[in-house]
């Protein structure tokens, strides 16, 4: 009795142990899955956060290619290029119809003069008023130039030139606009003698008038 009981106690003991024994492992192990799970999900999360990190790269890339792409379209900005709204860039546009002040004294044959330049920024022709004229009458030119000092000033007149019948009101016709230039003055020559003309002249005309040309 006393050896069976004791046999039985021995296989109580060791049965609990064995089991005390596989709880640690079958704990570990069940730590080991989670501590796994843990890190794939972590290594997933990663793994979106790289991606997403990827496409904001190539995205930022990508756009500043297309800024790139439209700037280079545009092309480069000319050295001297008229800026918008100067009289020399783009279509016409109001005209310049204010009257200003000529007096033409020519003491000899061959003598010129000729106003200050003024802002031209339509195609119409240019109007003269002449209030008083004697001796021969002149040769009357419409110059064309690129700034009011008169650079690269060339005769736009129709024709060549145009000569003043006697007093009254006329309109010269130019291509002052149509080369490109901005700004006009009137000059005249006295090709055949002395004279004067006097009266009034605008870069523009306001109204019709006699034309000195065509």
């Amino acid at each position: 009795m006393r050896l069976e009981h004791m046999s039985h106690l021995s296989l109580f003991a060791i049965a609990l142990a064995c089991c005390l024994a596989v709880n640690p492992t079958v704990a570990h192990a069940g730590s080991l899955e989670e501590d796994s799970a843990t890190g794939d999900a972590v290594e997933a999360t990663a793994e979106l956060e790289g991606a997403f990190e990827a496409g904001a790269v190539a995205g930022d890339a990508t756009e500043e290619a297309a800024v790139q792409e439209d700037a280079s379209a545009k092309g480069p900005i000319a050295e001297g290029a008229i800026e918008e709204g100067s009289p020399a860039g783009g279509p016409a546009r109001v005209r310049d119809t204010r009257d200003s002040r000529y007096d033409f004294n020519f003491q000899f044959k061959g003598a010129s003069q000729g106003t200050e330049w003024r802002g031209k920024d339509s195609y119409s022709s240019t109007y003269l008023r002449v209030d008083y004229r004697t001796g021969k009458s002149p040769q009357l030119f419409v110059d064309g130039a690129n700034n009011s000092k008169g650079a690269g000033w060339r005769n736009c007149t129709n024709g060549d030139y145009v000569r003043a019948p006697g007093v009254g009101q006329y309109e010269i016709h130019n291509g002052v606009r149509e080369l490109g230039y901005a700004f006009a003055r009137l000059t005249g020559w006295a090709d055949q003698g002395s004279g004067k003309l006097s009266g009034l002249w605008s870069p523009d005309c306001a109204g019709n008038y006699t034309d000195l040309n065509r």
